[in-house]
């Protein structure tokens, strides 16, 4: 099957692609894709954010609270993103244009933070509700790690040395280990929060001709009606980051009637397309909008049927679907 990843894309169109960390997963496609995605060979991977284990499942503990002389290759990203971007603003990358991409691995398992991350969330609140909706079914639901080949009530997170296998699909989390696993992953949205703020710093003398997209893979659950990590279909398993930053696009500007959220539901296979839009292959007046918010969510809707683009998106994991719309979606706790 023939694709073109969106980096590859940018690269045809004759700008220098590069980056650094997880922009694949490892080994899909080989080689981090080396040969057909990039401009200068892959930097490589940078080790691990280790808790006192390794491999998969990579035991120790699944968050790093407490431990002592850990560190996160995340650290090594943010600078290897920040050399990328002196080079573009040096103009060393070339004069077409650049594309640079920059894949942080936290706040993915096992949950790494320094120390003053975690001191941001000392008590963080429990999981709301805390038990499974009566009406779902088993099969929407998944602990973390688990097996369909596995009995009913299995719960499997590895061989974590601080979570204990004593949850089942009606008996919640011990209340002890839900809060640490909360506050690690808490802690971690903290610790990439400041790494995307330091790369944008980095990015700032770009600012006025560079785009910049955050996008997560996928979403995460915390408890929230017994279910934990991304292996479901309910909302905070597939609902996902994506902000957009574009030259023209500031809050108080002159268009800031589009620095807004969009109330329909997106998917992402449709970035390259707004992407390929914006950057030059087709020139965009951005025209100060003040219509209320409602007529411009029903306009923006009716010109994206036009091209195809509709506020409908499809979740698959496991042999499980759920069609949502930008209206109905499956809630853990609905």
């Amino acid at each position: 099957m023939s694709w073109t990843a969106l980096p590859e894309f940018f690269r045809k169109q004759g700008f220098f692609a590069t980056g650094a960390g997880k922009v694949y997963h490892p080994n899909h496609p080989p080689d981090f894709d080396q040969n057909r995605s990039w401009s200068e060979t892959w930097p490589g991977s940078f080790g691990a954010c280790p808790c006192g284990g390794s491999g998969w499942p990579p035991g120790g503990q699944a968050s790093c609270e407490g431990l002592r002389n850990t560190s996160c290759q995340d650290d090594a990203i943010v600078r290897t993103i920040t050399e990328q971007l002196h080079r573009a603003a040096s103009g060393s990358l070339g004069a077409d244009g650049f594309f640079i991409a920059a894949g942080l691995h936290k706040p993915h398992l096992p949950f790494y933070a320094p120390p003053e991350f975690y001191d941001l969330y000392p008590e963080p609140p429990a999981p709301v509700p805390l038990h499974v909706p009566e009406a779902m079914p088993y099969a929407a639901w998944h602990s973390c790690l688990s097996s369909s080949a596995n009995p009913a009530d299995y719960s499997n997170w590895g061989n974590f040395t601080d979570i204990p296998n004593e949850m089942s699909l009606r008996e919640p989390m011990p209340p002890a280990i839900a809060a640490r696993l909360r506050r690690g992953y808490a802690a971690s949205v903290s610790y990439t929060d400041a790494n995307v703020g330091a790369i944008l710093a980095a990015a700032e003398p770009l600012r006025d001709s560079t785009i910049v997209v955050l996008i997560g893979d996928h979403g995460w659950s915390l408890g929230e009606g017994n279910l934990w990590c991304k292996m479901t279909n309910s909302e905070n398993g597939v609902r996902t980051p994506l902000i957009f930053r574009a030259p023209g696009l500031q809050p108080g500007g002159p268009n800031d009637a589009l620095h807004r959220t969009s109330h329909l539901a997106v998917r992402k296979e449709n970035i390259q397309r707004r992407l390929t839009f914006v950057l030059a292959f087709k020139e965009v007046d951005l025209k100060h909008d003040q219509r209320p918010r409602q007529a411009r969510d029903k306009h923006e809707e009716v010109q994206n049927k036009k091209k195809g683009v509709f506020s409908v998106f499809l979740a698959l994991h496991c042999r499980r679907l759920l069609i949502s719309t930008a209206r109905s979606r499956m809630q853990s706790g609905s």
